[in-house]
């Protein structure tokens, strides 16, 4: 088992290693399974950049919950429809919205 808050922040690299993101947020499903992770990619220094889905069946390795690595590279990722919860708790991309505090 792995704990989630492990995750967050953790830094998502492509095949050759490069940074291209970092893990903003972790959905679940209605089973309180880990359904996906959302990404911030983008950005300079915490600034600017935009939230995207990613599955969690696409992310290929992880490391001690520092690394995590994705078969895609910067662009792609960056091409991803952008991640935003709506009212009823589901997102543009079909996964499960955090739970609001």
């Amino acid at each position: 088992m792995r704990l989630a808050s492990l995750l967050i922040g953790a830094d998502v690299k492509d095949p050759a290693g490069q940074t291209i993101g970092e893990i903003d947020n972790v959905l679940l499903d209605s089973t309180g399974r880990v359904d996906s992770v959302i990404v911030t990619v983008g950005g300079f220094m915490g600034l600017g950049g935009r939230d995207v889905e990613v599955r969690w069946a696409d992310l290929k390795s992880i490391d001690a919950g520092n690394e995590v690595r994705v078969d895609m590279t910067a662009m792609q990722l960056r091409q991803r429809p952008e991640w935003r919860p709506n009212a009823s708790g589901s997102t543009a991309t079909g996964g499960a919205a955090p739970e609001k505090k």
